[in-house]
């Protein structure tokens, strides 16, 4: 899992950076009235607004989820990283069109990479959703050295629940900010709680990989702060 997320590590913000000079440069050669250079200017707007958005999620987002977690990643773009969404995904497969590989092979190799990470969150999501629920059965483990399947079941549904990730996600904002063009909240809750829930069980995924279970299990808190857990949790006992 972790060569597969970490193979091609790119920094989101200098690989945006690096996508619109060479698309300005590019559109800077090219008469105004061409509609190749309407289509290029169209192309340095969406950049700019994808790096806006990375901005607001360095300096706002990921303090958040970072102090939350008492967990540092060492590195802000794994998180970024997750934060990348599919809606971008069809301008970057027409800028490989427009930058042939025999003249800019590094550059296509930076926007191919890019398009491909929102691939990478639904694995990432898998395996933070085995490790909560791990950690789950830690905790309530640990609150009853005796405890029985029943039990474990019972107390363990809270965790397992997409609402309440949703609820976890709601706090740190992520469905609204994720990398990516006109991002709506849909219209189906449940859809919209399996998407945000997605994006936590993504971050405890990396959680997972770089901090290991012990890390998750202390996250745990987040859970239990959370009222409709605690009384989830409060009703269950026996």
């Amino acid at each position: 899992m972790e060569d597969e997320f970490f193979l091609h590590p790119i920094a989101i913000e200098e690989t945006l950076d690096e996508i619109k000079t060479a698309v300005e440069e590019r559109a800077r050669a090219l008469p105004e009235e061409r509609n190749v250079r309407k289509k290029l200017d169209g192309w340095v707007l969406g950049i700019t607004e994808l790096q806006t958005k990375a901005a607001h999620i360095q300096q706002h987002i990921i303090p958040q989820v970072r102090r939350d977690l008492q967990f540092d990643f060492e590195d802000s773009n794994l998180i970024l990283r997750v934060m990348v969404d599919g809606t971008a995904k069809d301008m970057f497969s027409d800028m490989l069109k427009e930058f042939p590989e025999t003249r800019h092979p590094e550059l296509r190799k930076s926007i191919y990479e890019f398009s491909k990470l929102p691939g990478k969150v639904e694995s990432l999501a898998y395996l933070g959703n085995a490790a909560l629920l791990l950690a789950a059965v830690h905790h309530l483990w640990a609150s009853d050295t005796t405890p029985s399947k029943a039990m474990l079941d019972q107390k363990g549904q809270p965790f397992k629940d997409k609402k309440y990730q949703a609820q976890l996600e709601r706090k740190w904002m992520l469905y609204e900010n994720t990398i990516g063009f006109d991002h709506k909240p849909r219209s189906n809750i449940d859809k919209e709680n399996h998407d945000r829930s997605t994006l936590v069980e993504a971050v405890f995924g990396l959680l997972y990989i770089k901090g290991g279970l012990d890390a998750v299990i202390k996250a745990m808190p987040l859970f239990l702060e959370e009222p409709d857990i605690k009384r989830e949790l409060g009703s269950s006992r026996t």
